[in-house]
């Protein structure tokens, strides 16, 4: 299923409408940044437009699921089962709205913890999800806006710091794919440098 005016309105049904219209706004963003990154538009628009799929999610559904589709689970998935939302959607969208593209589920399935060795459009999307214009104005953002516009790499390295302060500050952990991304994206600006 490729339509994308078809997706937006099955998505429409799903989500409530605060959820939709940031969906819609990451969809946007998400455009806008591929097109200044290379990156291919129409990916970017459908990718951006369902990330959240499985938001509406509750905490058991997203756990019994995951277990389902047999992710592997660490501490973080299950004390936090929300960032499960990203792996599965993904796996909601190959089974139950026939998206095949492994690019885009990939960058669905990443968009919440990130991953070492991310594809453009995985950068674009979960850049697109932290910046998009309804978020609320946070120590940082606009500085990560300029970054995301100009260096995805860099701006990926920003946003994982971003990411790691404020969970400190809640005391809260860090999953150990944020970790992973946080080191492979730190070295990729050191040999940058």
């Amino acid at each position: 299923m490729d339509n994308i005016n078809g997706l937006r309105s099955r998505l429409q049904l799903l989500l409530n409408q605060r959820r939709f219209a940031h969906s819609l706004r990451v969809e946007q963003q998400s455009i806008d940044l591929a097109c200044k990154h290379g990156v291919d538009q129409h990916r970017a628009s459908l990718a951006g437009l369902l990330h959240d799929v499985a938001r509406n999610l509750n905490a058991e559904q997203l756990i019994t699921a995951a277990r389902q589709a047999r992710l592997p689970l660490c501490e973080e998935d299950i004390k936090t089962p929300l960032l499960l939302h990203a792996p599965v959607g993904a796996i909601i969208l190959k089974n139950d709205w026939d998206i095949d593209d492994q690019e885009i589920l990939e960058a669905v399935s990443q968009h919440t913890v990130a991953a070492a060795n991310m594809s453009n459009l995985s950068k674009v999307i979960y850049l697109a999800d932290m910046i998009e214009p309804g978020r609320d104005h946070w120590s940082g953002l606009e500085q990560l806006r300029e970054m995301s516009d100009k260096d995805l790499n860099a701006a990926m390295l920003l946003a994982l710091e971003n990411v790691f302060d404020y969970l400190r500050k809640k005391n809260r952990h860090i999953h150990p794919n944020s970790y992973a991304a946080y080191e492979y994206f730190k070295r990729l600006q050191s040999s940058a440098n």
